[in-house]
């Protein structure tokens, strides 16, 4: 993920190491920074994936993606875009890292987060620009949560109904 992460902000303007972190560090909300030992071995790896090249500018060593980088970046982003495909179901494993005492906090505190980033983006110009984008995210944000919580509803008069049965 950081060296697709490193691609994504070297398609914007080049970038070095510690840049790179710093923003990783920005993105995550402070959530998470990773050191040099995390970043360079990437960022070199990129390089000899040709993913990458470095220039020297002002002392410092700048890494630039190539248009090798550039397509395998476009490949990724339509991955994203198209569900996520395995990158959203990484959550399984941290989902099977946690207790399964705690999962139930867990699965509310992800939840919590996943809404508060979604509404951040429904109300931000910056993040999407186009008015009508925001109107039709959060129109069709609105049916999803609609659907869901019908969902929730049947499957917690499933659960109710198993437990009143069990006692008999």
């Amino acid at each position: 993920m950081i060296g697709m992460y490193a691609l994504h902000q070297m398609s914007r303007e080049p970038i070095y190491g510690w840049q790179l972190a710093e923003r990783i560090g920005e993105a995550t909300k402070g959530g998470w920074r990773p050191g040099a030992g995390a970043v360079y071995p990437i960022l070199k790896s990129l390089v000899r994936q040709k993913l990458a090249r470095t220039e020297a500018r002002g002392g410092r060593k700048v890494y630039l993606v190539t248009p090798r980088g550039r397509a395998r970046l476009a490949v990724m982003r339509a991955r994203i875009r198209d569900g996520g495909g395995r990158y959203m179901e990484l959550r399984r494993l941290i989902l099977d890292i946690v207790d399964p005492a705690a999962r139930p906090e867990w699965a509310i505190e992800h939840l919590r987060r996943s809404l508060t980033m979604f509404v951040e983006l429904s109300e931000s110009v910056a993040l999407i620009p186009s008015a009508r984008g925001r109107a039709l995210m959060c129109r069709q944000g609105a049916r999803e949560l609609r659907g869901t919580l019908a969902r929730l509803e049947r499957a917690r008069r499933s659960s109710t109904g198993s437990r009143r049965a069990r006692k008999r």
